[in-house]
């Protein structure tokens, strides 16, 4: 039996598990930003390199990609959220991908705040004949996913190459 998984590097797969993400990740060209006195990451795909005094990232990834001694991680946003409530007169720069489950745009009322695009997150358009062949032979049975814009692709791609197969399916992330 197999075990898909979208979230685990190739390398450091166990036994009988398949690597096959459902997002293909899409960078842009970074504006020039010169600095910032916050700076806020809720996704590692978001890190972009500017100057600032105080990085917020949103999980224990993100914080690991982030060369900066001044982070405070949290587990969602919905946490972050609550320790930003309060800020006001900071310049604040929100690095975020082109779709968010949770907008920061309070912030704007009490600071400078640019919610800046730095890359977006495009689902795959099918599932591998390989992983189609695994599925339909029964050969396949969890399925391990951590972000709910990867469990709707994974979902979708189901119904799209008409695979009605019970299968476990994990889902890693908190959304708030």
């Amino acid at each position: 039996m197999h075990w898909i998984t979208s979230s685990l590097k190739p390398e450091i797969l166990t036994f009988n598990q398949i690597y096959f993400p459902l997002l293909n990740i899409v960078y842009f060209k970074p504006a020039n930003i010169e600095s910032c006195d916050i700076a806020i990451f809720t996704s590692q795909h978001g890190i972009t390199r500017c100057n600032f005094n105080q990085g917020f990232a949103v999980g224990e990834k993100t914080a690991k990609c982030l060369d900066h001694n001044n982070i405070s991680v949290f587990n969602n946003v919905a946490e972050l959220k609550k320790n930003l409530i309060n800020m006001q007169n900071f310049k604040i720069i929100y690095f975020r991908g082109r779709d968010v489950t949770d907008n920061l745009d309070f912030l704007a009322k009490k600071n400078t705040f640019i919610s800046k695009i730095v890359y977006e997150a495009n689902g795959v358009p099918k599932l591998s004949e390989e992983i189609i062949d695994l599925l339909q032979n029964n050969k396949i049975t969890k399925v391990t996913i951590n972000s709910a814009r990867s469990y709707k692709i994974f979902i979708e791609l189901m119904a799209y190459h008409n695979l009605n197969i019970n299968l476990d399916i994990v889902k890693n992330y908190s959304l708030f």
